[in-house]
């Protein structure tokens, strides 16, 4: 059995991995092979031996690809009449799991995500209809190792279903790590495998390609911090003390840190008309230089700290939602959808979904779905990016985030599908929103590119952009002197 990216060849016919004639063709194999394995159930719990179904995975990743069909247990044969290896006797009637928890617990082991395939179905076996699922994992486009121990425990006991930083193959039915030979085996079988999924969109050649990251650099930071003994001892207590002195302010915007007994913000903290200032003793007030700060680990830290404050602030003057715990931004609303306009890459205007309320059939009830992206300053060979990391967050009303497992899953299912191109112009559409289509100027002397960070290659796929990108071009293109303004519509939730 042949694998061609997520599809598989069965009787030289290209099939859907999870299609019902494949499932039933591998539900007719009588025992395990190098592609197939077997299992009586699937426990996605907390110490549960889930990291064994996870070993399994990487081993059948890095050999290519293969299935795993629950539901399915080895015959003890304690029962004569009953013949054969294995014995599909089906899962509970309860039995529940979904691909997203799968998908996530699987890839907590990985920092090359594995994009597996899952469903449950029902066959007539032996005159009775039963529960089963099955699991289809891709071939690998790189080595696979764990970046963890697979620990699990039995009856209290710690166990370890796989190592971390080996590799696992399959040898004959089992999952085992890899010797020498087999890793160059995978090594190889990687070489022919990525060639032969470059021919399903383009011949791979020896041209220069540009690669865009979701990083931006931070061109200026503030060059002083400020520094003044705290009059109270925490955050709490100085929220307390501005609601006594400002009643009915819903929000402050406040950006400091305590550190020791002193606040430590970027604003200016002698300024009477600034918030920051009724929070320090007025006789003790000094300023340093950020630079000072930056060869010290933990006054390092609150500097970044400092920087993600002003981003957040920065979100909410451009009518955002910052939620500082997970340093998420987002749009609100209080219509069923709202919609941001924002240019283009292709000098025009693009509107894009930036939440509506949805059904969620996880809740029982209607939610809102809001893009959002995770912000936040790092700093990477001496010097300080924005990064952006795409999202969603779920909210009742609109506004405020909601939290949960179950509301993670409606996360985890509505990014499933966000891809190269897309995924770009998303990262895109919030730095632009951050900036006003210009570099994000935070402070005087706080500002961010608007360029993503790029890289060039060596080697990559001619005419491989997306067939909506040339068929934009070709209907959009005016001569330079009659450029004009286009609207178009952008992606949906």
């Amino acid at each position: 059995m042949d694998k061609i990216k997520k599809g598989v060849v069965i009787n030289d016919e290209l099939s859907e991995p999870l299609a019902g004639h494949v499932i039933d063709y591998l539900l007719s194999f009588p025992k395990e092979t190098p592609f197939l394995d077997f299992k009586t159930t699937m426990d996605v719990g907390k110490d549960s031996d889930f990291p064994k179904i996870v070993k399994d995975v990487f081993a059948f990743s890095n050999n290519g690809g293969g299935y795993l069909i629950i539901g399915v247990k080895p015959n003890d044969h304690s029962n004569k009449d009953i013949r054969g290896s294995f014995i599909k006797n089906g899962l509970p009637e309860d039995y529940e799991a979904d691909q997203a928890t799968i998908q996530q617990k699987i890839n907590a082991y990985t920092d090359n995500p594995i994009e597996i395939d899952y469903t449950q179905f029902e066959r007539m076996v032996n005159g009775e209809q039963r529960k089963f699922a099955i699991m289809f994992i891709p071939a690998s486009t790189s080595l696979l190792k764990p970046t963890r121990d697979g620990i699990y425990k039995i009856n209290g006991v710690e166990k370890k279903a796989f190592l971390k930083d080996t590799p696992y193959v399959r040898r004959g039915t089992q999952s085992i790590p890899a010797e020498p030979p087999e890793v160059a085996r995978i090594q190889k079988r990687i070489e022919d495998e990525n060639y032969r999924l470059s021919l399903l969109s383009g011949e791979p050649d020896k041209i220069e390609e540009r690669l865009f990251s979701n990083i931006f650099e931070v061109k200026s930071i503030p060059k002083r911090i400020h520094i003044g003994t705290a009059k109270f001892s925490n955050y709490f207590e100085d929220i307390q003390h501005l609601q006594e002195k400002y009643p009915g302010v819903r929000h402050f915007p406040l950006r400091y840190r305590h550190y020791e007994d002193k606040i430590v913000t970027f604003q200016d903290l002698s300024d009477s008309n600034d918030l920051h200032h009724e929070l320090v003793l007025r006789d003790d007030i000094s300023h340093e230089s950020t630079g000072s700060w930056l060869d010290d680990g933990p006054k390092e830290n609150i500097v970044t700290s400092l920087l993600n404050k002003e981003i957040g602030e920065q979100a909410r003057r451009q009518g955002m939602r910052y939620f500082d715990k997970t340093k998420k931004i987002y749009y609100p609303t209080t219509a069923d959808s709202r919609i941001e306009s924002w240019p283009t890459r292709y000098k025009g205007v693009s509107n894009k979904t930036v939440a509506k309320k949805m059904w969620a059939e996880q809740l029982h009830r209607s939610v809102f779905v809001h893009l959002a992206a995770k912000v936040s300053i790092v700093k990477l060979g001496g010097k300080f990016f924005l990064k952006l990391n795409l999202t969603r967050v779920i909210s009742d009303d609109g506004r405020n985030v909601s939290k949960g497992e179950r509301e993670g899953t409606i996360i985890t299912r509505s990014g499933y599908n966000t891809f190269n191109n897309q995924y770009l112009n998303d990262v895109l559409f919030w730095i632009n929103k951050l900036g006003n289509a210009e570099d994000v100027k935070v402070m005087d002397d706080f500002v961010i590119s608007i360029d993503p960070v790029q890289t060039t290659m060596n080697r990559g796929i001619s005419w491989d952009i997306p067939t909506s990108e040339i068929k934009f071009f070709i209907e959009n293109y005016v001569p330079e002197e009659d450029e004009s303004e286009e609207d178009g519509e952008d992606n949906e939730l």
